[in-house]
């Protein structure tokens, strides 16, 4: 089979790089006015001349509001992704999996800030982007020593360094080597598109980008944004606004009604000042010789009319101050079902961004996991919670799957913390009346539900708190319960239970 030329490649990839060029720069009209409604550069609403210039903050006070959830949700504990066993003998690399991809993509290559950023743009832009890639670095070191420098030449080395060339990297499935099958290719192109500019060539496995979107357009690349459910609203609000406050300076600033040639001192009328008398001829009425224009007063009817499109975004976005996390004041004169239904409604649709936001994020991780896998040749160690542990990830499974971590819910702190506290009293209640031999709660159980609540508490690192039993310690303390005369387990049951009467009477 004849393997494809580098001239046939380069024409392929020419053309649906100018496909692909074609599809960005109409995408770029939305995302560039996006930017903008965000910013509060309104340009197809132009204000007019001597008149309010106000604009309304809708679609970056919508993004502000469910960002912070969206953000706390996903990164706010120590194993934001989980890595699951899928043959028999991957546990114990899940488990390490777990705790070292954590470590090195967090406070090792910032992706904290990676996430937030990629939560942003798929909130305001529709899809965010994350791409990973495995770097080595030399370090450079600067110092001085007693050698000619005129010896470099004049310089046009340094320049040609210092400019700046297109730089292409493609992946691209094509079958270059005609057998059939179109294989995927890693393409980089530098200075232009022609087969002279093909730096590398080179099979690859995956694409290294991911597409991270907080709701679905099914079948479609592009998810929805905010900003397209927020930018009529925020464009016929502006227009209320700026009407609104003209009307108010009209009411607080009325046009003078003179009578020519009556008033002595004109200024006192046209730039009035405080204290400034005005001056009239006498016989004169100064009734007649002075007054002001009467401007209706209509900004109460604009006044309603924005809280009803308050309302219409609460509607399409789901977005409100109950999502956000904060108690909105408009709640407090309803009754508490009702509060709790709207609560939900806000939190039902802010959860759903989130777990779409999380579905986008595994393929990152799976991909970091590979990544690990193929270019750590050696064992590495590292400090991890206050102990240093050596991880060698080329003995893991590249297809262990991933799940990331969404914690208990997009709502408040209080409504976490009071769902774990229902779970922790619900055990309570099993180990008390069954023993810690029970088929219903283990120990493993009762440390989940502690490490919860401190998460949901927003703190790191449940170790620093509470410490997690070893399997090794667990059997020594069953064996010890084991080995206790009948008369010691029954009167300890009776203990137990009296407890939790006593428990109860007291609630």
């Amino acid at each position: 089979m004849a393997a494809m030329k580098k001239q046939e490649l380069a024409d392929l990839v020419s053309q649906l790089v100018r496909d692909c060029e074609t599809y960005r720069d109409a995408l770029s009209i939305d995302r560039v006015r996006a930017m903008e409604y965000y910013d509060g550069v309104m340009k197809d609403v132009p204000s007019d001349a001597n008149r309010s210039k106000v604009v309304s903050r809708d679609v970056r006070a919508a993004v502000k509001k469910v960002l912070p959830s969206l953000v706390r949700t996903v990164l706010g504990n120590d194993k934001v992704v989980q890595y699951e066993p899928v043959n028999q003998g991957d546990e114990a690399g899940a488990e390490q999996a777990t705790d070292y991809i954590n470590y090195i993509v967090f406070p090792e290559s910032y992706g904290y800030d990676a996430v937030q950023d990629a939560a942003h743009d798929a909130l305001k832009l529709r899809n965010g982007v994350i791409r990973w890639w495995y770097e080595k670095k030399q370090t450079v070191e600067v110092s001085s020593h007693a050698r000619r420098r005129d010896v470099f030449g004049d310089g046009e080395s340094t320049a040609t360094a210092l400019q700046e060339v297109e730089y292409y990297e493609l992946y691209v499935k094509v079958d270059a080597d005609d057998d059939g099958i179109a294989e995927l290719r890693r393409l980089v192109f530098a200075g232009g598109i022609g087969p002279d500019n093909l730096l590398e060539d080179e099979e690859w496995d995956e694409v290294p980008f991911a597409d991270l979107i907080t709701e679905r357009r099914p079948h479609q690349r592009e998810g929805n944004s905010v900003t397209d459910d927020m930018a009529e609203i925020q464009r016929v609000k502006t227009v209320l606004l700026r009407q609104t406050l003209d009307n108010l300076y009209w009411q607080n600033n009325q046009q003078p009604i003179v009578q020519e040639g009556v008033i002595q001192n004109p200024e006192s009328v046209l730039n009035p000042k405080f204290g400034q008398p005005i001056r009239v001829g006498q016989g004169v009425d100064v009734r007649g010789a002075v007054g002001y224009t009467a401007v209706p007063f209509v900004a109460r009817e604009s006044f309603s009319m924005l809280g009803y499109l308050d309302q219409e975004a609460t509607d399409r976005t789901g977005i409100s101050d109950a999502s956000s996390g904060m108690a909105p004041d408009a709640l407090q004169n309803m009754t508490a079902k009702a509060t709790a239904l709207v609560e939900q409604a806000g939190i039902g649709q802010t959860e759903l961004m989130v777990r779409t936001f999380a579905q986008g994020l595994k393929r990152v991780f799976k991909g970091l996991l590979g990544l690990v896998i193929r270019h750590q040749d050696r064992p590495r160690a590292v400090r991890l919670r206050g102990q240093w542990v050596t991880f060698d990830p080329r003995h893991w499974n590249a297809g262990m799957d991933a799940t990331v971590n969404t914690g208990l819910g997009a709502g408040t702190r209080e409504r976490d913390m009071l769902m774990i506290q229902m779970i922790q009293q619900l055990q309570e209640k099993l180990l008390m009346t069954l023993g810690p031999d029970n088929p219903y709660v283990s120990p493993d159980n009762l440390y989940n539900g502690i490490a919860k609540t401190v998460e949901a508490a927003g703190l790191k690192s449940p170790d620093l708190y509470f410490t997690k039993p070893t399997p090794e310690d667990i059997q020594k303390r069953m064996q010890a319960t084991e080995q206790q005369p009948p008369d010691a387990g029954i009167q300890g049951r009776r203990q137990r239970r009296s407890a939790l009467r006593a428990k109860a009477w007291r609630r």
